[in-house]
């Protein structure tokens, strides 16, 4: 159930950040389109490397757990980010930061996968990706639904969708701590599984 709130927190945010944002730079901060563009290609190029190279560094130095819980944390710094500043340099920094918040994804199905049985793998990542995709429906219609109240007000702004997007991170990343250690850091329980299986396999002489 955690793992689900988590999902969800995390569905619901990254949908909207990724549709609303080019919107809210656009209409409020009067940035042009090829600055946009430029803006999503060097975005994109950091989500590259990332996945590439600091995935499996960061589950290696904190563990699932961990890992999952700093990726919602960076998630709801870049939408503080987006929500307080007034600059594109601000926006363009809180958009790099979102590519690093983007690890929790992989990790979050290796979790899922890891925690059921191998017949029960269709069953449980079809429920999973059903849920997301509601949260993917849900998220962006909230937001936008806030953006519409507040976008000709001084207090709380324009940017205050991205406020309650940091929340809602923030809810996904309390939940991701109360996770259960022994199920959420995959890595550390496969090792140990594999190690106690070569001791019993280098027993069974012994004993015979």
């Amino acid at each position: 159930r955690l793992l689900a709130f988590v999902s969800v927190c995390s569905a619901m945010t990254h949908s909207s950040d990724s549709t609303l944002i080019v919107y809210y730079m656009k209409n409020q901060l009067d940035i042009g389109y090829q600055t946009i563009a430029t803006m999503f290609f060097f975005k994109s190029l950091v989500g590259v490397l990332v996945m590439m190279f600091l995935v499996t560094l960061v589950i290696r130095c904190l563990q699932e757990k961990r890992a999952v819980t700093l990726g919602l944390m960076l998630g709801m710094i870049h939408n503080l980010f987006w929500g307080l500043s007034s600059t594109k340099w601000g926006i363009f920094a809180g958009m790099v930061a979102s590519e690093f918040a983007g690890l929790y994804f992989p990790i979050i199905v290796s979790m899922r996968s890891a925690n059921v049985g191998e017949e029960e793998q269709g069953r449980v990542q079809g429920a999973f990706f059903a849920l997301e995709a509601i949260a993917d429906a849900v998220g962006p219609v909230i937001l936008q639904g806030i953006y519409n109240q507040t976008e000709n007000t001084v207090r709380p702004g324009p940017g205050f969708m991205f406020v309650v997007a940091a929340l809602i991170y923030a809810f996904g990343a309390i939940a991701a701590c109360m996770l259960p250690a022994d199920k959420a850091n995959v890595r550390s329980r496969t090792r140990g599984e594999d190690l106690g299986t070569e001791n019993g396999t280098q027993s069974l002489p012994a004993i015979s």
